[in-house]
């Protein structure tokens, strides 16, 4: 390739640019990394969930992701509660604690 210089300096430039952007996106957006991931992960799982719901349901993809979204949330509210429940009766209340030594 022939470089010259009027177009090297603002290639290398615009490089530059692009590359600190880059690294400034990336660190506005480091902190949303971690749960954007356990988003896509049931997405990716729930997929094919979606589409029997979507074929069951005649085409309509709306009313099938209402469904499947409503039995994730009835699901893990129900999984939540389980593990209260189970955490109660792990403690019983009130709780005694013991007094200063000596």
């Amino acid at each position: 390739m022939n470089f010259t210089t009027d177009h090297f300096c603002p290639q290398v430039f615009g490089l530059a640019v692009a590359a600190l952007l880059g690294f400034a996106m990336f660190r506005i957006l480091h902190p949303f990394l971690g749960a954007t991931l356990w988003a896509f992960l049931p997405a990716f799982l729930l997929a094919p969930v979606t589409q029997a719901l979507h074929r069951a349901l005649r085409g309509r993809r709306g009313l099938a992701e209402v469904l499947l979204t409503l039995g994730v949330i009835l699901l893990v509210s129900r999984e939540v509660g389980q593990n209260q429940r189970m955490a109660a009766g792990l403690v019983s209340w009130p709780v005694s604690l013991p007094g200063p030594a000596g």
